[in-house]
């Protein structure tokens, strides 16, 4: 396996520590930790690292903004983490690849990160792992099922899909998670 640099930028020590433990088990260069979004912009610029892992609400700071320097400035592939499943389109507008919803099994990042790096580089992602979601997939999806109103007064998109307060232009909830969008037990 290819080794790649990877930046973390998460403010809960604890899932920090366990981000780079498993990561560095799995082979991957860490090269950098970051608690804030001032911390993680100077650990950016500093390594131009090839990966990296945002939660989305930083403790100071905004893990969006991290990702759009991250992606623009170094080409570094982006996976967001975040509680919140509503953010898909702001995270989309990023420029990160995918988003890995929270909670998540810590043990789920490095094929995470693996699929992130095929996405970036072109190669087929045979599957993503459980939960992880592709944001230019969602993105592309979000404007192809463009609001067409049919007869019947529905919103419909050109796959077919109900859109509306109601509805979601993509399958909600993703297989195997609750309807909040949280994982459900195995």
């Amino acid at each position: 396996m290819k080794t790649f640099s990877v930046l973390i930028v998460e403010d809960d020590p604890f899932i920090a520590m366990s981000l780079e433990d498993v990561l560095s088990d799995a082979g991957y260069e860490i090269c950098g930790v970051a608690g804030s979004q001032s911390e993680a912009l100077r650990l950016g610029d500093a390594t131009r690292p090839s990966l990296a892992i945002v939660d989305v609400q930083l403790s100071p700071g905004d893990g969006r903004v991290v990702a759009r320097e991250l992606v623009h400035g170094y080409d570094t592939a982006v996976l967001m983490a975040t509680a919140h499943s509503a953010e898909f389109e702001s995270l989309a507008a990023t420029g990160a690849l995918a988003c890995l919803p929270k909670p998540y099994a810590i043990r789920d990042v490095p094929a995470a990160l693996r699929a992130l790096a095929d996405l970036r580089d072109g190669r087929p992602v045979h599957r993503f792992p459980a939960h992880m979601f592709n944001l230019r997939q969602l993105a592309s999806r979000r404007r192809d099922d463009a609001f067409q109103v049919g007869l019947s007064g529905q919103a419909k998109g050109p796959s077919g899909l109900l859109i509306g307060r109601n509805f979601a232009p993509w399958p909600w909830p993703p297989e195997g998670c609750s309807p909040a969008g949280y994982p459900t037990p195995l």
